[in-house]
């Protein structure tokens, strides 16, 4: 797992976002069709969450983030809105 989440180059926006990203699959486990449906809106900070669509719109589910992971995700935050302002993997 730790030569799998060195690979990504994070001296860029892309390969600091696809780091991000392969932290949260691994500490949520959620599948990767789950992740790249989830925007910034999705992730609460406040309550430690991520909120999941569940299928074709049904009920939400929420998966625990890791305070380390979201102070993580939140202090790259600008790398996202940058990208694409309502995407936070894509």
């Amino acid at each position: 797992m730790l030569r799998l989440l060195s690979s990504p180059d994070r001296t860029t926006s892309e390969g600091f976002a696809d780091y991000i990203a392969l932290l949260v699959l691994y500490a949520t486990g959620l599948h990767v069709s789950k992740l790249s449906a989830l925007n910034i809106e999705d992730v609460d900070l406040k309550e430690s969450w991520v909120h999941v669509q569940k299928g074709k719109g049904r009920d939400r589910q929420v998966a625990l983030l890791f305070p380390r992971l979201l102070w993580t995700i939140y202090g790259s935050m600008s790398v996202y809105t940058a990208r694409q302002p309502w995407a936070l993997f894509c």
